[in-house]
């Protein structure tokens, strides 16, 4: 898991955790309200029935149980137990599935999320104890469920922060120099070998400098750079011509939401001929050209060429993920499909190899009989 996934899992969590938000804010206002008076509670507790303390000590212990009862009782009666239950459970289901869906989580994140809710689910017991006994016993297991709460999700939020820092730490910094513009790209499935960094930047290396051709710029004078690859499964950052690197971020979402759509409707990869022939004939595509500044003729013989190829070179990008996020826009196979994609499109990719190599043979062939 790369460390822009995780920091991705983190603001989806906290989404997922904002229905209880607001049941750990009113902990945590409590908490700061009874820690005053915790310790005087505990000597009460463990000093009950020793005759040796005087008056005076015991009067101020049991003036901190009061405070701290006053306190409690004043939080239950706005603390809707039942309600507050229903939502407790909903959304332990809710990310319990989440976390199912990222196995690729680190077994840290998974144990503080669990102490969260099994810490939660203890204050909603605790709760309901206390309000039939009131005794001493079950109000400091109320108090110490209560800090666990709170430590807990303290935990959770420092490891979000941690991930951030790392990120905005280590990242390349880019002054924001005119003309030029980041792409992000993430591959979900695993990718750790050589092959696949080679797999990853050399076909987006090759869109990118068919663009640049397309609109006259140099790709030269604008290189793609590299501002940061994470393996595991794959994270790409690349810097390059501001207008070309929009474009390109057009042009890979409209093959990989085309692909991704066919083969979960149809059940099979969409052919290069036919996302050619889409493209071609996409107004919207025609309009996002114009709209960078370039009046492009479609129908030029250089301009099918161009796309053809970066249409080719997207394909090898997207043959091994069956989810992409494209600047922070995700595109995935539905997942009872996800297997049959990737063995699919790694055919479809070695048969146009064969293609093209049988053509060039043939072409070398017909060249040496002249």
């Amino acid at each position: 898991m790369t460390s822009y996934q995780l920091l991705e899992f983190y603001e989806q969590l906290f989404s997922k955790l904002y229905n209880l938000e607001k049941s750990i804010r009113d902990i945590k206002l409590l908490i700061d309200k009874i820690t005053p008076y915790e310790n005087e509670l505990l000597q009460l507790i463990y000093t009950h029935g020793v005759n040796s303390i005087n008056n005076d000590i015991k009067n101020s212990m049991n003036k901190s149980r009061n405070n701290i009862v006053n306190y409690v009782n004043e939080f239950m009666k706005k603390f809707d137990l039942l309600e507050n239950h229903k939502i407790f459970t909903s959304t332990e289901i809710e990310i319990n599935n989440y976390i199912s869906d990222n196995s690729e989580l680190f077994r840290t994140e998974i144990e503080s999320i669990e102490n969260l809710f099994n810490h939660l689910s203890s204050v909603y017991e605790n709760l309901l104890k206390y309000s039939i006994s009131k005794n001493n016993s079950n109000l400091v297991l109320l108090i110490e469920n209560m800090k666990s709460v709170h430590n807990a999700y303290v935990n959770i939020l420092d490891s979000y922060r941690a991930i951030n820092d790392y990120i905005e730490k280590t990242e390349a910094k880019i002054d924001e120099i005119k003309g030029y513009k980041t792409l992000e790209l993430q591959f979900y499935n695993e990718a750790d070998s050589i092959y696949d960094y080679i797999n990853y930047l050399a076909p987006m290396n090759e869109c990118y400098e068919k663009i640049c051709n397309l609109f006259n710029v140099s790709p030269t004078q604008y290189p793609l750079k590299v501002i940061k690859v994470e393996s595991g499964s794959w994270f790409q950052k690349l810097f390059g011509a501001e207008k070309v690197m929009e474009a390109l971020a057009y042009l890979i979402t409209k093959v990989v939401d085309y692909v991704y759509y066919t083969f979960t409707k149809e059940g099979q990869i969409a052919s290069q001929k036919q996302l050619f022939d889409l493209l071609l004939t996409d107004a919207q595509l025609i309009s996002k050209y114009k709209d960078l500044g370039f009046d492009i003729d479609i129908d030029e013989e250089e301009v099918k060429k161009t796309h053809f190829m970066a249409i080719k070179s997207v394909q090898k990008m997207i043959c091994k993920t069956s989810k992409l996020k494209v600047n922070g826009d995700i595109f995935s196979i539905d997942k009872a499909f996800e297997q049959q994609y990737l063995l699919e499109s790694r055919k479809l990719i070695i048969e146009n190899k064969l293609s093209i190599n049988n053509e060039l043979e043939e072409n070398n062939f017909l060249n040496s009989k002249n």
